[in-house]
């Protein structure tokens, strides 16, 4: 049996972050079409905090999983927000749906709007607009990106609270 979870070392120090991890987690269409998705996640979320649970590690992909998890306050991981510009730039590339100007405009604004070393910039694609269309659920359709919800801060707890309430 696969564990769902490990532990950490954390640097100069005798603790261990006790980390929850979600790899493969995935709701299908009819349950998220349901709502039945959010509040299946807040109780899980929630029941690791009391269980004094530090971090859950996942990796955002599937179909639109790179775009749910960013707009339930996951953060991604050190590199992957890179990781996630790279492969939208050539997703766009490559899909004739989108004119030369607008595979510009989406390449100049990812490239100079989107801090790649700010682990919460996966919500800034997610919410990106073209021409004040939104496209971000579009762009990030068939990505991944490997991302946490640290459950030590407050900051992000409470961005994934308001999301799933």
């Amino acid at each position: 049996m696969k564990r769902f979870f490990r532990y950490e070392d954390v640097l100069g120090s005798r603790a261990r972050r006790k980390i929850a991890v979600h790899e493969k987690l995935a709701f299908s269409p009819s349950f998220q079409d349901n709502r039945l998705a959010a509040p299946l996640l807040r109780v899980t979320v929630e029941s690791y905090v009391i269980a004094g649970f530090d971090r859950i590690d996942l990796c955002a992909n599937i179909d639109m999983g790179s775009y749910a998890w960013a707009h339930y306050g996951f953060f991604a991981k050190p590199g992957e927000v890179q990781r996630l510009i790279d492969q939208i730039l050539l997703k766009v590339e490559d899909d004739a749906s989108w004119t030369g100007r607008q595979r510009r405009l989406i390449s100049e604004s990812l490239r100079n709007d989107i801090d790649p070393g700010d682990p919460g910039s996966v919500l800034l694609i997610s919410d990106f607009e073209l021409e004040g269309e939104p496209i971000g659920k579009k762009l990030m359709e068939w990505t991944r990106w490997n991302g946490y919800l640290d459950l030590n801060d407050d900051g992000q707890l409470k961005s994934f609270r308001s999301y799933v309430t």
